[in-house]
Protein backbone atom coordinates (compact mmCIF):
# COMPACT_ATOMS: atom_id res chain seq x y z
CA UNK A 1 0.00 0.00 0.00
CA UNK A 2 2.89 2.33 0.78
CA UNK A 3 4.38 1.75 -2.68
CA UNK A 4 1.07 2.60 -4.35
CA UNK A 5 0.75 5.81 -2.34
CA UNK A 6 4.30 6.89 -3.21
CA UNK A 7 3.78 6.04 -6.89
CA UNK A 8 0.58 8.08 -7.11
CA UNK A 9 2.25 11.00 -5.34
CA UNK A 10 5.22 10.82 -7.72
CA UNK A 11 3.03 10.72 -10.80
CA UNK A 12 0.99 13.70 -9.58
CA UNK A 13 4.16 15.65 -8.76
CA UNK A 14 5.61 15.00 -12.22
CA UNK A 15 2.31 16.00 -13.85
CA UNK A 16 2.15 19.27 -11.89
CA UNK A 17 5.83 19.95 -12.60
CA UNK A 18 5.48 19.41 -16.36
CA UNK A 19 2.26 21.43 -16.55
CA UNK A 20 3.65 24.40 -14.62
CA UNK A 21 6.93 24.52 -16.54
CA UNK A 22 5.24 24.29 -19.94
CA UNK A 23 2.39 26.70 -19.10
CA UNK A 24 4.53 29.77 -18.66
CA UNK A 25 7.15 31.66 -16.68
CA UNK A 26 4.91 32.80 -13.83
CA UNK A 27 3.52 29.35 -13.16
CA UNK A 28 7.03 27.87 -13.21
CA UNK A 29 8.28 30.57 -10.85
CA UNK A 30 5.36 29.97 -8.49
CA UNK A 31 5.97 26.23 -8.52
CA UNK A 32 9.65 26.65 -7.73
CA UNK A 33 8.81 29.13 -4.97
CA UNK A 34 6.49 26.56 -3.37
CA UNK A 35 9.05 23.77 -3.78
CA UNK A 36 11.73 26.02 -2.24
CA UNK A 37 9.56 26.83 0.78
CA UNK A 38 8.64 23.18 1.36
CA UNK A 39 12.23 21.99 0.88
CA UNK A 40 13.64 24.58 3.29
CA UNK A 41 10.99 23.68 5.84
CA UNK A 42 11.83 19.99 5.51
CA UNK A 43 15.61 20.51 5.71
CA UNK A 44 15.49 22.80 8.73
CA UNK A 45 12.99 20.51 10.45
CA UNK A 46 15.30 17.52 10.00
CA UNK A 47 18.38 19.43 11.15
CA UNK A 48 16.51 20.85 14.15
CA UNK A 49 15.37 17.38 15.14
CA UNK A 50 18.69 15.56 14.81
CA UNK A 51 21.17 18.31 15.75
CA UNK A 52 19.13 19.95 18.55
CA UNK A 53 19.11 23.36 16.90
CA UNK A 54 16.28 25.87 16.83
CA UNK A 55 16.70 27.52 13.43
CA UNK A 56 13.58 29.27 12.17
CA UNK A 57 11.84 27.62 9.21
CA UNK A 58 9.57 30.57 8.56
CA UNK A 59 12.18 33.32 8.48
CA UNK A 60 14.54 31.31 6.34
CA UNK A 61 11.81 30.38 3.86
CA UNK A 62 10.60 33.99 3.77
CA UNK A 63 14.15 35.11 2.91
CA UNK A 64 14.39 32.54 0.13
CA UNK A 65 11.20 33.69 -1.61
CA UNK A 66 12.54 37.10 -2.74
CA UNK A 67 15.85 35.48 -3.73
CA UNK A 68 14.11 33.06 -6.10
CA UNK A 69 11.90 35.90 -7.35
CA UNK A 70 14.94 38.14 -7.88
CA UNK A 71 16.77 35.66 -10.06
CA UNK A 72 13.68 34.12 -11.65
CA UNK A 73 12.04 37.34 -12.81
CA UNK A 74 15.01 38.89 -14.60
CA UNK A 75 13.76 39.93 -17.99
CA UNK A 76 10.09 39.72 -16.92
CA UNK A 77 9.82 42.74 -14.63
CA UNK A 78 11.36 46.18 -14.47
CA UNK A 79 14.58 47.02 -12.70
CA UNK A 80 12.58 48.71 -9.94
CA UNK A 81 11.00 45.39 -8.97
CA UNK A 82 14.38 43.69 -9.13
CA UNK A 83 15.71 46.24 -6.66
CA UNK A 84 12.69 45.71 -4.46
CA UNK A 85 13.26 41.94 -4.38
CA UNK A 86 16.95 42.46 -3.59
CA UNK A 87 16.26 44.90 -0.74
CA UNK A 88 13.59 42.59 0.66
CA UNK A 89 16.01 39.65 0.55
CA UNK A 90 18.73 41.65 2.33
CA UNK A 91 16.30 42.88 4.99
CA UNK A 92 15.04 39.38 5.69
CA UNK A 93 18.58 38.00 5.92
CA UNK A 94 19.43 40.81 8.36
CA UNK A 95 16.33 39.95 10.39
CA UNK A 96 17.48 36.31 10.56
CA UNK A 97 20.94 37.36 11.77
CA UNK A 98 19.65 39.87 14.32
CA UNK A 99 16.94 37.52 15.54
CA UNK A 100 19.32 34.61 16.04
CA UNK A 101 22.06 36.64 17.68
CA UNK A 102 19.85 38.53 20.14
CA UNK A 103 17.43 35.80 21.12
CA UNK A 104 18.35 33.85 24.22
CA UNK A 105 18.98 30.57 22.45
CA UNK A 106 21.44 27.81 23.13
CA UNK A 107 23.52 27.96 19.93
CA UNK A 108 22.80 31.03 17.78
CA UNK A 109 25.79 30.54 15.50
CA UNK A 110 24.73 26.99 14.68
CA UNK A 111 21.20 28.24 13.97
CA UNK A 112 22.66 30.86 11.60
CA UNK A 113 24.71 28.16 9.91
CA UNK A 114 21.61 26.01 9.38
CA UNK A 115 19.65 28.96 7.96
CA UNK A 116 22.53 29.92 5.67
CA UNK A 117 22.93 26.31 4.54
CA UNK A 118 19.26 26.13 3.60
CA UNK A 119 19.49 29.29 1.51
CA UNK A 120 22.70 28.22 -0.23
CA UNK A 121 21.80 24.54 -0.64
CA UNK A 122 18.14 24.91 -1.69
CA UNK A 123 17.14 28.47 -2.62
CA UNK A 124 20.06 29.36 -4.89
CA UNK A 125 19.80 26.20 -7.06
CA UNK A 126 16.04 26.67 -7.51
CA UNK A 127 16.58 30.34 -8.31
CA UNK A 128 19.14 29.45 -10.95
CA UNK A 129 16.84 26.74 -12.30
CA UNK A 130 14.15 29.35 -12.94
CA UNK A 131 16.72 31.46 -14.75
CA UNK A 132 17.59 28.59 -17.12
CA UNK A 133 14.25 28.99 -18.86
CA UNK A 134 15.13 32.38 -20.33
CA UNK A 135 17.07 32.28 -23.57
CA UNK A 136 18.39 35.14 -25.69
CA UNK A 137 17.98 34.75 -29.44
CA UNK A 138 20.23 36.14 -32.19
CA UNK A 139 18.49 39.53 -32.14
CA UNK A 140 19.11 39.98 -28.43
CA UNK A 141 15.51 39.44 -27.36
CA UNK A 142 15.07 37.31 -24.27
CA UNK A 143 12.12 34.96 -24.03
CA UNK A 144 10.78 32.08 -21.99
CA UNK A 145 11.53 28.56 -23.20
CA UNK A 146 10.51 25.55 -21.15
CA UNK A 147 12.83 23.16 -23.00
CA UNK A 148 15.95 23.45 -20.83
CA UNK A 149 14.32 23.14 -17.36
CA UNK A 150 12.16 20.30 -18.60
CA UNK A 151 15.16 18.55 -20.15
CA UNK A 152 17.04 18.93 -16.87
CA UNK A 153 14.26 17.13 -15.01
CA UNK A 154 14.03 14.46 -17.70
CA UNK A 155 17.77 13.75 -17.56
CA UNK A 156 17.78 13.58 -13.77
Amino acid sequence: MELVKRTITGVLFVAVLVCCITYGPYSALTLFEVITILSISELIGLVNRYRNTTASKGWTASAAVPLVALVGTQGMVTVWYQGLFFILFLLLVMVIFIRELYMKKESPVLNLAVSSLAIVYIAIPFALLTRLAFLTDATGVEGYSFIIPLALFIFI
